[in-house]
């Protein structure tokens, strides 16, 4: 038995996601997934396979001396498959859209979807693969809603997840079989790329010891990424989660304050670790608090919906008469349809949610008759209007866009109604005709008050009276006229306060947030050394003299860690 670790090595860089790939090792009695880095006992007849997304089948011999050894992995060996299998001819898979209509929005308009500060969009085409970078540069991580429209391909609404801080998703074009081309979101960086592959090809032990080395090596390079928002972070998640790792998945939810941060797609992995873990109470309280947000922005996280809402359905004990369990129920129930309609529309192939949002059903517009082009031609030019930007991707273009958070997607609700944003209050001062009868009305009440002053000494009891009664509806309307016309610049002054005593709020509650990302990503660093340290692989840097780290002020770090946290970080 040798003491075996495997490493990639790449001379070119072309492929920098395959250096976080897993092999399979089989030998005698061994069939285990291995990630770049990870030691493990091997016999002398053992080989390795490796089934990377977008290469050939890979196998070598293990050719192994001594008590341990490292073997390096050729990159360049590896045969790469073609884009498209051979499945149209190279000039037709090379057409891609010169010219793209795009509309940027929050992904629903939910109350609690829409935090008081916008982020910043930016829209970046990509020359190389015609596709453009969506952006986001400060303010709140929220999802958002993504509408490409373009002649040759049918009109997208693309769901991205939230990206925190600097973050970036890319919208690439690929072809399924037999149907036509269209836009996809993928992650900016190769490791999230390499996760989205095996999520979507349906390969979750793949994807969850790739997992395993991302995470790591995420923190090591940049630790607030230890829980950051991200869609390499979510589908780090969903990794763990499918692939039925509930200790990592436990350790990540709290680690990534996912419940709190991640919107429904958070509150789904979380319920999904609640239920590995037998809580199906947890689990249901937080499919509830899914229910009322937008719905999930990974199209695995809606399957996982559906079939969470199934299980606890499934769960519960059949008794009539109970009110509660028959609203329980309902709730459960609602969920499912809501999965289910969404699913039905959304595509099986990506990894976020991609609805079509026009009626072209042909496999490809390029070999459509010439009327069907036309016409597609014609409806581009006609929707184009509608949409914010028109890009060129042949063009080096950045577009900066306004993102108003009162315009979210509301059909993409898969909740009841009564969660929708109160509309914006607007103070508008009187201005045209309502001025003039204002003034008029006030005129008309100080001419009224005069002509009774002159009146004061009259005897004549029953005019007198008439007079009074008359005067008194003068004065109502005198007085909403000038209510109207003098309490706007008083409530709008209110209301700016209101509204600056909101941001002030949210600034800080923010603040305070990327503080306790930073605590957790500090927490996690902190168990992952003294995993590390503990297995004999010291990753702390030495800080004093002599080059070693003292032993007890390690693990009493990670003893504070963890009892502040809990566990962040398993072996």
């Amino acid at each position: 038995m040798t003491k075996l670790t495997f490493r990639w090595v790449e001379s070119k860089g072309l492929h920098p996601q395959v250096s976080f790939a897993p092999v399979r090792i089989i030998g005698h009695n061994l069939d285990v997934l291995v990630t770049p880095g990870e030691e493990i006992e091997v016999p002398k007849d053992a080989y390795i396979v490796a089934e990377i997304p977008g290469f050939q089948r890979y196998e070598k011999e293990i050719v192994a001396e001594g008590p341990s050894a490292t073997l390096w992995l050729e990159v360049d060996d590896l045969i790469p498959l073609d884009e498209f299998d051979d499945r149209h001819e190279p000039e037709e898979c090379s057409a891609r859209p010169t010219k793209v209509a795009v509309s940027v929005k929050p992904w629903t308009a939910g109350r609690q979807s829409n935090p008081h500060t916008a982020p910043h969009i930016w829209l970046t085409t990509n020359q190389e693969d015609y596709g453009f970078t969506v952006n986001s540069k400060g303010g709140a991580a929220i999802p958002l809603a993504v509408e490409v429209a373009s002649r040759l391909t049918p009109h997208r609404l693309l769901a991205v997840p939230r990206i925190a801080g600097e973050g970036r998703c890319q919208i690439t074009w690929y072809r399924p079989w037999a149907s036509a081309l269209r836009p996809r979101v993928q992650p900016d960086d190769p490791a999230g790329q390499l996760l989205m592959e095996y999520l979507t090809a349906g390969r979750f032990l793949e994807a969850t010891a790739a997992a395993r080395i991302i995470e790591f090596s995420r923190g090591e390079l940049h630790i607030l990424d230890w829980s950051a928002a991200s869609y390499t972070q979510i589908l780090i998640g969903y990794s763990h989660a499918l692939g039925r790792d509930h200790a990592r998945l436990s350790a990540w939810c709290r680690r990534t304050a996912a419940a709190s941060l991640f919107g429904a797609d958070g509150l789904v992995l979380t319920a999904e670790s609640a239920w590995q873990e037998n809580c199906s109470q947890a689990a249901y309280d937080h499919m509830l608090k899914a229910a009322k947000l937008a719905p999930p922005t990974v199209t695995l996280g809606v399957e996982m919906q559906l079939r969470l809402a199934t299980l606890l359905l499934a769960r519960l004990p059949s008794k009539e008469g109970k009110g509660v369990m028959e609203s329980e129920k309902s709730k459960l129930v609602h969920i499912q349809s809501s999965c289910l309609h969404l699913l039905a529309r959304a595509d099986a192939d990506t990894a976020t949610v991609s609805l079509p949002q026009t009626g072209i059903t042909t496999p490809d517009l390029s070999d459509a008759p010439a009327w069907r082009r036309v016409a597609a031609w014609a409806r581009f030019v006609v929707t184009r209007w509608g949409y914010d930007h028109i890009l060129r991707p042949m063009r080096a273009q950045e577009i900066y866009h306004p993102l108003n958070l009162k315009k979210g997607m509301r059909q993409m609700s898969t909740t009841s109604t009564n969660n929708e944003p109160d509309e914006a209050v607007t103070i508008k001062p009187l201005a045209g005709p309502a001025l003039w009868v204002a003034l008029f009305a006030i005129a008309a009440w100080v001419g009224f008050s005069i002509y009774l002053l002159t009146q004061a000494g009259s005897t004549q009891e029953i005019s007198w009276t008439r007079i009074i009664w008359v005067f008194a509806s003068v004065e109502a309307i005198a007085f909403a006229a000038a209510g109207a016309l003098f309490g706007t610049a008083v409530q709008r002054g209110h209301v700016m306060q209101a509204e600056q005593r909101a941001e002030s709020a949210e600034n800080t509650a923010r603040q305070h947030q990327e503080e306790a990302t930073a605590g957790r990503a500090l927490a996690a660093s902190m168990q992952a050394d003294d995993i590390a340290a503990g297995a004999g692989e010291n990753r702390l840097k030495s800080m004093g003299t002599g080059g070693q780290v003292s032993e007890d002020v390690r693990r009493r770090h990670a003893q504070l860690a963890r009892s502040l946290f809990g566990d962040l970080v398993k072996p």
